[in-house]
């Protein structure tokens, strides 16, 4: 089974990790392509959500009918299922009899003949995704681990792993020169060793899929993490796995297309998603407690005399536990991209209350303070910006605390990241959700509520506790109802029992959107006292160094038209200027500096630009807007006019 492999390195040499994984699971005689190969369910090779039963599918046809109302009931509603195996999942979600069932189309793409051959009847079962556009839902359940990866490597600089086959002919591993540039997400410095994913395809797969949907959504069950560096400081047999047989299988260099191959996927490598949620949070958000309520209400109704529905319907609890149990894949993570934006609480008519409007905007706030911890360091989240900062600190006996007083002095002294973000999971974690908003609750507190927490001594590790502080608090808002909202707080709420709860769900979001501001305010200004970019030359461009200008043509192996066009990107329009009368190239490609200028309304500076020769009507290849469309879109109203009176269109 490794012919392919091997005669593909004896003609090209060692070949990219990426390109190994390939072949060993999607080649000729591949795991998952060869007769008799890998596949999911008991008697498989791993057990995935929808082999656990058909509870899954159900609450995913909850999912499917509420995503058919929310763009309108198209006439035809498709669902692609990228990845579908032997059809489990398709065959639940039809059995569910969702409401959109009329209208279904439901398409079931599988790349193995034996797995499609399997497919249930009323699916549509092909070995590729679609070619046309439509409206409806892709889902990607346990396929993004599964698409093949580059695999980076740390050893004095982050390098790329190859595979080559040794004089014994077994296959080994080698490694590139170091990437120059490395990726963004990779961390910089890492541990001799440290090893990372590089998934392209991955991200490449949601690009393709968001592009089909033209109103829905793509949805993405898988293991995951949300940032890269997560995994670099792990041992990387925790999250590259092989599997077979329902167990673990061994090194992924052994066993060659007997196994599979899966990683534990980077949500911060993918295009970003309009939420992310554990999958134990997006079954309690879509009703999975009613259909197991559902089920054990039928069962004692039908308990004398079983029949096959009540057998079902009993089954639906030891199911839910394995959906849901947090150290199994009710820890995978579900993100969600939509073919449309939110309405703003505004459009929908004032400040939002019920519980869909809630959870939407909890969801941007979350999203938005996820995203600004993107290559959080531990110099960074230590930082103290002013002496005499309050932060978290380690105390003789080892043991970290936060620093505090109740109430705080007047001033209050100015808190580090770390303070801060101790702050933010304490709020996600506490144990005032479940209490004010009476319902169940969710695991262990986080943050001072838990008499044995400390604060993260790392960035990785507040990252990871804030994780999971948020998803506690997502589990509590999930279950509240519209009803339990409007009502009072009560007596638990002390000074605050008349208000209503939906009024301090909006107090909370709007503790996490200013303590969100504030911390990505330390960011950038931790970020601009650093430098911008390795190069000196850039770096003095970007900080606008009009003295850059004597060194730009003798010391850079970058084109002067380079530096007038990050001169102009940051608004250093005195760079710009000295470097236009210098010679340089107004005409830069991409966007322009006449864009740039356009945008802001620098009329003096587009005047100078087309006085020595730029392309008036250059486009911009992100938008294909000239400088005059750019000019008339943000209301410059002076330089619109000037560029029309000059013969833009």
């Amino acid at each position: 089974m490794t012919e392919e492999i091997r005669d593909e390195i004896a003609r090209y040499g060692p070949i990219a990790f990426e390109r190994f994984m390939e072949l060993a699971l999607y080649g000729a005689e591949g795991f998952y392509t060869r007769a008799h190969g890998g596949s999911a369910g008991r008697r498989g090779d791993f057990i995935t959500s929808p082999e656990v039963g058909p509870l899954f599918g159900a609450v995913l046809a909850r999912y499917l009918d509420a995503e058919w109302e929310r763009i309108g009931r198209p006439r035809e509603f498709t669902v692609v299922d990228a990845g579908a195996g032997p059809g489990t999942l398709a065959r639940s979600v039809l059995a569910a009899r969702p409401a959109c069932g009329d209208v279904l189309r439901y398409v079931a793409v599988e790349v193995s003949e034996p797995q499609r051959l399997r497919h249930p009847d009323g699916v549509e079962s092909t070995s590729t995704m679609p070619s046309d556009v439509f409206d409806g839902v892709v889902i990607a359940n346990e396929l993004l681990d599964n698409l093949p990866f580059r695999l980076a490597v740390f050893d004095q600089g982050w390098r790329e792993a190859f595979v080559d086959v040794d004089a014994g002919g077994r296959f080994v591993e080698g490694l590139s020169a170091p990437l120059d540039p490395p990726p963004a997400y990779l961390p910089v410095p890492a541990q001799f060793g440290a090893r990372a994913p590089l998934i392209t395809r991955a991200a490449a797969f949601v690009d393709q899929a968001r592009r089909l949907v033209r109103t829905g959504s793509v949805l993405a069950f898988d293991y995951g993490t949300p940032i890269t560096a997560m995994l670099a400081g792990r041992p990387y047999r925790d999250w590259l796995r092989t599997y077979r047989g329902n167990a673990r299988g061994e090194h992924y260099l052994r066993a060659v297309g007997d196994q599979d191959i899966t990683i534990d996927v980077p949500i911060d490598q993918l295009p970003e998603p309009d939420a992310v949620r554990s999958q134990s949070q997006f079954l309690q958000r879509w009703g999975i407690d009613e259909l197991v309520a559902e089920g054990k209400r039928i069962w004692d109704e039908q308990a004398a005399r079983p029949g096959l529905e009540a057998m079902m319907m009993r089954s639906r609890v030891s199911e839910a536990e394995a959906l849901l149990d947090p150290a199994g894949l009710g820890g995978f993570l579900v993100a969600e991209w939509r073919s449309e934006a939110r309405p703003a609480a505004a459009k929908r008519g004032g400040v939002p209350t019920g519980k869909q409007e809630l959870i939407e905007l909890s969801d941007e706030v979350w999203q938005r303070l996820w995203d600004r911890f993107a290559g959080l360091t531990d110099d960074e989240y230590f930082w103290e910006p002013a002496p005499g900062c309050w932060t978290i600190r380690r105390r003789s006996d080892g043991v970290w605390i936060s620093d505090g007083a109740l109430p705080p002095p007047e001033p209050a002294p100015f808190t580090t990241i770390a303070w801060r973000l101790w702050h933010v999971i304490d709020l996600y974690g506490e144990n005032r959700a479940p209490r004010w908003l009476d319902v169940p609750s969710q695991g262990d507190a986080i943050g001072l509520d838990d008499p044995d927490g400390s604060p993260p001594a790392t960035a990785v590790d507040a990252l990871a506790l804030l994780e999971r502080a948020h998803q506690r608090w997502d589990l509590h808002l999930a279950l509240v109802s519209d009803e339990q909202l409007a009502r009072p707080i009560g007596p638990v709420g002390g000074p605050y029992a008349e208000r209503s709860r939906s009024g301090y769900v909006l107090h909370m979001l709007d503790e996490f959107i200013h303590h969100s501001a504030e911390i990505a305010l330390l960011r950038d200004l931790w970020r601009w006292q650093h430098p911008i970019d390795q190069d000196p030359l850039v770096e003095r461009t970007i900080r606008g160094d009009v003295g850059v200008l004597a060194e730009i043509r003798d010391h850079s192996d970058r084109s002067p038209s380079e530096f007038l066009q990050i001169a102009a990107a940051y608004s250093r329009w005195d760079t710009v200027a000295a470097l236009v009368r210098d010679g340089v190239s107004p005409d830069t490609g991409g966007r322009t500096p006449l864009h740039s200028a356009a945008i802001v309304g620098a009329l003096d500076i587009v005047q100078l630009l087309v006085d020595h020769g730029a392309d008036i009507d250059a486009r911009d290849p992100q938008f294909d807007a000239t400088p005059l469309t750019w000019a008339r879109f943000t209301d410059r109203e002076q330089v619109a006019a000037w560029l029309e009176a000059h013969g833009a269109t």
